[in-house]
């Protein structure tokens, strides 16, 4: 397994570009500004390599952009997921505090079939009380890359921290997004009207948000969130079952072979696919919300200074 730490400016910040490698040649790249992931480099069936993590922007070292930043931070004094509508939709990214980028200290571990980096950062809020935050990146022998994540805060917040990461599993195939086949384990999914200020959680059969099976997109793309999208738009929060083990999420193409399962302890998956451009993507948010059925709102779970917030994230890649 290897390791490189590569020196990278992006303006006039210096930083770090820290790639990570097993020995079937399966490299992760991510920065240690902001732990943006800028690669995830895999083979399809044929042994080719390609990076299946899609930026939205043309421009990846844009400093002024989180639009594929790893860790955003949400803190509010309201709690209602209609009160923060415009964090779901994701329309500009510049939304967020500025005083949220930062650079992270980070560790480097090696064990016999594992490379895992640690990053750490504190964040100042606006009430002049500070946040820590811990990433842990990991690559394993059998293709997980798991990223761990650890908030603590000296004063009760209310605050959500979520994965945000594009994926095009094979990137040259002329029908882009739409031969991609999603697996969500999913029974519900919500309807979020801004204008009606009401959620509805609904179930996902007989929909097109049915995906408890291992089901192309093209089979049913459009959005019931009453937002106004082109045919080739998907998008939509669902609620993940709650199990024994936790929920994994596929997606596969059927002519690369390629097969990423992600496993996680959140609730929430919010899924955006749009095949519009020439780089189709389909992105992926994990969430925790808890539904309050009195008022019907999603809210974001608080954390207080004795009751740390952890939470993960684990990409396992295969060839089928």
């Amino acid at each position: 397994m290897k390791i490189q730490i590569i020196p990278i400016k992006i303006g006039d910040m210096n930083t770090n570009e820290i790639v990570i490698e097993n020995s079937q040649k399966i490299k992760v790249a991510f920065l240690t500004y902001c732990g943006i992931i800028t690669k995830f480099e895999v083979p399809d069936s044929n042994g080719n390599f390609e990076n299946i993590i899609k930026h939205q922007k043309d421009n990846l070292y844009d400093k002024n952009s989180l639009d594929y930043g790893n860790i955003i931070m949400i803190t509010s004094d309201k709690s209602s997921l209609l009160d923060k509508k415009e964090y779901i939709f994701m329309d500009d990214m510049e939304i967020f505090s500025k005083s949220n980028i930062s650079e992270y200290e980070f560790e480097t571990f090696r064990e016999k079939d594992l490379i895992r980096v640690s990053l750490k950062s504190t964040t100042l809020h606006s009430n002049g009380f500070n946040i820590n935050k811990i990433i842990k990146y990991s690559l394993d022998e059998e293709n997980n890359f798991l990223i761990d994540y650890e908030i603590e805060s000296e004063k009760s917040i209310s605050l959500n921290i979520f994965n945000n990461l594009s994926f095009n599993i094979r990137p040259e195939d002329e029908e882009r997004i739409l031969n991609h086949r999603l697996l969500i384990p999913s029974k519900f999914f919500y309807q979020i009207s801004s204008k009606e200020a009401k959620i509805r959680k609904l179930s996902v059969e007989k929909t097109p948000f049915d995906f408890s099976y291992l089901r192309a997109i093209k089979d049913g793309v459009n959005s019931h969130y009453g937002r106004i999208h082109k045919n080739e738009v998907y998008n939509t929060l669902f609620e993940l079952e709650n199990m024994d083990i936790e929920p994994t999420v596929s997606i596969y193409h059927e002519n690369s072979k390629r097969l990423l399962n992600i496993t996680t302890n959140n609730t929430h998956i919010f899924v955006n696919s749009n095949n519009i451009s020439n780089n189709g993507f389909i992105n992926i948010r994990f969430y925790d919300f808890i539904l309050n059925d009195k008022w019907m709102r999603l809210e974001f779970p608080v954390i207080t200074p004795d009751n740390k917030y952890h939470k993960f994230i684990n990409y396992n890649f295969k060839i089928m």
